[in-house]
């Protein structure tokens, strides 16, 4: 047996949103790297894709992307940006979770 800390069902969470994220940062497309906590500014973040100070559901696997700490809080309460939607759709589509017909 291993003493290596057992992985959190919150970071076994945003391990599997990355993964169709191609283990990138959806806000910089820079490289996640999961080793780093936090506080650190370029650990791994749920990222509310519409903010929910804007309405957007805080709940939903719809709703989460997965980006850097500074990156999340840079992004703030803006609302996405058309090329945002766009890549939103895609990485939705390879979470399953939106289909084209």
């Amino acid at each position: 047996m291993t003493d290596a800390p057992t992985e959190g069902k919150g970071a076994r969470r945003r391990r599997s949103i990355a993964k169709h994220q191609r283990g990138r940062c959806f806000l910089c497309g820079r490289k996640l790297d999961f080793d780093l906590r936090q506080p650190h500014p370029m650990a791994p973040s749920l990222h509310h894709f519409i903010p929910i100070g804007r309405g957007g559901p805080s709940r939903t696997a719809l709703n989460h992307v997965i980006a850097h700490t500074r990156c999340n809080q840079a992004q703030g309460r803006e609302m996405p940006t058309p090329w945002q939607w766009m890549k939103y759709v895609l990485v939705m589509w390879r979470r399953g979770l939106v289909r084209w017909r």
